[in-house]
């Protein structure tokens, strides 16, 4: 059958090359997976003012310049904007396409004048609460900023705060009603998404990976004294909650070891806490690793630590990258948040900790029951692995996508 549907996928990303980011890794792999479905035929497309100039990464995958940034005293994101949806709405003008696929962060006046050239052509992926997590960020930003009486200060917060809140709530919707359609990793997004704009079609396609079983983890012996833990990190976010690990590990009075490697863009304030607590022989911190290193670096760990603060952007269902990652892999995992793929009654459950989505310390003497119980099963690896396989890959998740697109585009 001739692939009859063009699909673009639009990012703005930085640079693709890149790969110790699990968001770059996930949108190469996702045109690949959309690329191998019959009937379509996918190119990626990401705009970066991190390269010197245009170059393909793959067959299907385009790196487009932007403008170098320019220096302004004030507003900088805001020309920023303007200059990254000029340059795509460019692009748009000259390639053919049916639908675009585009991960839709915040609204913004320039965003709105792109969807209104651009109507019933865009997809849009919603991975968060968009306007809670852009709260959450300001608050952080917040924190570390001194209040001052110089005016600086108050354009500071009006395009830091006012600005891109304000643009949420009054473009929000009325760039969602310009969309084709919407894509969400999660049955909360989804539902949340639709109440925003009337007759605005999103429908639930979780968070999947490329499956390659030669990653199965090689694991430690578990011998009842030592726990390994690692955590992988794409940024130093709060909602990681890196904090009520330390927190918890202070508490705990157990009979085991419990050693915990935080690998990744980890958070400064993290590390320092860490010392504060006097941590330092149990819990490191390691920059981000890929690829072979990354795999024989796995092989150390008994189980894998997921997100615990999701509650901090107000979400209790998420998707998780990291977590599929280490099920592919064949590794256990502790998450604090309800996952959409694992809340049906299932043997792999037996696998994931389902800890208190809330800023409580983490229960140790919880993660070593979990331990105990679970770390002593002969082949557990190969078995966390081929349950996860039809719930992860992606290409399960890319024939999801497909099937909405040509329902849509019949229409």
């Amino acid at each position: 059958m001739n692939k009859i549907f063009k699909v673009l996928f639009i990012s703005f990303i930085g640079d693709v090359k890149d790969v110790s980011k699990g968001y770059v890794k996930k949108d190469i792999e996702k045109v690949d997976a959309l690329n191998r479905v019959e009937g379509i035929t996918c190119v990626g497309v990401s705009f970066s003012d991190e390269i010197e100039s245009d170059y393909n990464f793959k067959s299907n995958y385009l790196m487009k310049k932007l403008p170098k940034k320019k220096t302004y005293k004030f507003f900088s994101s805001w020309f920023q904007n303007r200059v990254e949806f000029k340059n795509l709405s460019d692009f748009l003008e000259i390639n053919t396409f049916n639908v675009a696929l585009f991960r839709y962060t915040i609204a913004s006046r320039s965003l709105y004048k792109l969807m209104k050239k651009h109507k019933n052509k865009i997809i849009f992926e919603h991975n968060c609460f968009e306007y809670d997590e852009e709260l959450l960020g300001i608050t952080n930003r917040r924190k570390e900023l001194k209040f001052s009486l110089k005016p600086g200060y108050f354009l500071y917060y009006l395009e830091g705060k006012i600005w891109p809140l304000f643009c949420e709530k009054y473009y929000g919707p009325k760039i969602r009603s310009l969309a084709k359609a919407g894509f969400s990793v999660t049955k909360e997004i989804a539902i949340h998404e639709q109440s925003l704009s009337e007759n605005y079609k999103n429908i639930v396609v979780t968070n999947g990976i490329k499956y390659n079983s030669n990653l199965l983890q090689n694991p430690p012996l578990y011998n009842g004294t030592e726990l390994n833990l690692f955590m992988l990190l794409g940024t130093g976010a709060p909602w990681h909650g890196v904090d009520r690990l330390l927190t918890g590990l202070t508490n705990y009075k157990g009979k085991l070891k419990i050693t915990i490697d935080i690998i990744g863009y980890y958070n400064e304030s993290d590390l320092i806490a860490t010392k504060k607590l006097g941590l330092e022989n149990q819990v490191s911190f390691i920059d981000p690793m890929i690829g072979d290193a990354l795999t024989e670096k796995i092989n150390k760990y008994h189980i894998s630590i997921g997100t615990l603060g999701l509650h901090r952007k107000n979400l209790k269902e998420a998707t998780s990258l990291k977590v599929r990652e280490s099920l592919m892999r064949g590794i256990p995992n502790i998450i604090a948040y309800d996952d959409t793929d694992f809340m049906q009654p299932s043997l792999i459950n037996d696998f994931i900790l389902k800890l208190p989505a809330d800023d409580s310390p983490i229960d140790f003497n919880e993660i070593e029951k979990f331990a105990d119980r679970i770390l002593v099963r002969e082949n557990y690896t190969e078995l966390i692995s081929n349950l996860a396989k039809p719930i992860i890959d992606f290409d399960i998740k890319a024939l999801q996508m497909v099937e909405f697109i040509k329902q849509g585009l019949s229409e």
